[in-house]
């Protein structure tokens, strides 16, 4: 709840296009569990049972959204006047996105592609790179070693778990391997890994739940989960024998489901 409630139409802060999508096959236990908790107790003072409820709370969620819009106006604004903003590098960020109606749920704590995927941009006017947006998917463990790298400090970036993205950036190339995500939840809940590849398929193993599996170049709502399913069953093993690699080569006691 913020001053600019209302300053945002309808049309400019849309319900996401896959609500209420409640109804998708084999999904995890706590998913529907979170779902049926905000559906009876409403959230922020609005009524999610219904449609407008969630339309009025992807209304106010956009003000707040303008409220940093204008923080960061006037950060950029005092490196200007600073005299600083020529040797400054900015990055924005977020530590995790917003379900805000999609698949009827709100908040994060779930491996769908609303609450995962954050921005990130970065502006370092000393490079002399021209403005580009780099396509492919990209994990934030390497948003450090990038920072290193670009501040002429590559070397301090070693025994870090993240890589420089700088020759991906320079280059203009994709990147070619695939982005790992977790999620360790707190009290007694499923915790998750996901592993996300370059080419849109998204495999999440829960360690006490059902897990999921999207195409998401055909299915990019999450409507069609795959997981178990013949038609993903050789993308489901190759993902998971991929995230077995990286889980041990991380040492991460993460328990895959048998």
């Amino acid at each position: 709840f913020g001053p600019y409630n209302d300053l945002h139409s309808e049309t400019e802060a849309p319900v996401p296009a896959n609500y209420p999508g409640d109804q998708l096959k084999n999904e995890p236990e706590k998913y529907r569990k979170s779902r049926a908790k905000y559906l009876a107790d409403g959230f922020d003072g609005q009524d999610l049972k219904t449609r407008e409820g969630w339309q009025r709370l992807n209304r106010n969620y956009a003000g707040l959204c303008t409220q940093v819009d204008q923080a960061v106006g006037r950060i950029l604004w005092a490196l200007e006047t600073s005299g600083q903003a020529e040797n400054t590098i900015v990055v924005f960020t977020s530590d995790h996105g917003e379900m805000m109606g999609a698949h009827s749920l709100i908040g994060k704590g779930v491996m769908y592609e609303e609450a995962m995927r954050v921005p990130w941009m970065m502006r370092a006017p000393f490079l002399r790179m021209k403005p580009r947006l780099s396509p492919g998917a990209y994990s934030q463990v390497d948003l450090v070693p990038t920072l290193l790298d670009m501040m002429g400090h590559k070397e301090k970036a070693e025994g870090l778990p993240g890589r420089s993205l700088m020759p991906l950036l320079a280059s203009g190339a994709r990147p070619r391997t695939p982005v790992i995500s977790e999620w360790n939840a707190a009290r007694n809940e499923a915790n998750a890994r996901t592993i996300i590849s370059q080419d849109g398929w998204k495999l999440v193993e829960h360690d006490k739940d059902h897990g999921l599996l999207f195409d998401r170049g055909k299915d990019p709502l999450e409507a069609t989960n795959l997981y178990g399913e013949s038609a993903g069953q050789g993308r489901q093993k190759a993902l998971r024998t991929q995230l077995e690699q990286v889980l041990r080569t991380r040492k991460d006691p993460f328990q895959l489901p048998a």
